[in-house]
């Protein structure tokens, strides 16, 4: 990502009143950055492409960020009934760099995205669980 879009981040993410993490604004820029979304929220697929997928996607993609790459539904056990409850669902996020994080955790504030939420990615060799509500 050059300067110019790294820039452009940094204003969104200040504008969003996010601030960006200084390790992302000092580290050099990386091939791309698979994140996984855990949203506890019993949305069906539809609901889900609806309130998160497609403005994600959107603004990633406007942003030149990155993209929403798939998505899935975690089910409880089955109830005596034979039906499941929806425990959570995940959303795939495939972002261009680490420098698009901050956007993104803005982005799932914004819609709405509750407590219990949490961003899986890789950095420096480690799997990272990321609350977004800290």
């Amino acid at each position: 990502m050059g300067a110019r879009a790294i820039s452009s981040v940094a204003l969104l993410a200040l504008l969003l009143g996010c601030a960006r993490p200084q390790e992302a604004i000092d580290s050099p820029v990386d091939a791309g950055l698979f994140v996984d979304v855990q949203i506890p929220e019993p949305l069906t697929p539809l609901e889900r492409g609806e309130k998160y997928e497609t403005p994600l996607n959107e603004t990633l993609a406007r942003l030149h960020l990155g993209e929403i790459t798939g998505g899935g539904t975690q089910l409880g056990h089955a109830k005596p009934d034979g039906t499941h409850d929806i425990q959570y669902v995940v959303l795939d996020i495939n972002l261009s760099d680490a420098g698009g994080l901050p956007v993104l955790r803005a982005e799932l504030k914004r819609l709405g995205a509750p407590r219990g939420t949490t961003l899986h990615y890789e950095a420096e060799g480690k799997r990272i669980a990321e609350p977004l509500w800290q």
